[in-house]
């Protein structure tokens, strides 16, 4: 594997891990009484 790849990988794997904490804290910000799985939109 080369570095070029290493280094790419870890920025895809950086990002994706942003993208999470960026939503784990949106559900803990998120209010009771709004649902989570919202039905209209499927």
């Amino acid at each position: 594997m080369r570095l070029d790849d290493l280094r790419e990988q870890l920025e895809v794997e950086k990002a994706d891990y942003d993208t999470r904490k960026r939503r784990a804290l949106d559900v803990e910000n998120r209010p009771i009484s709004v649902p989570i799985l919202d039905e209209g939109s499927s």
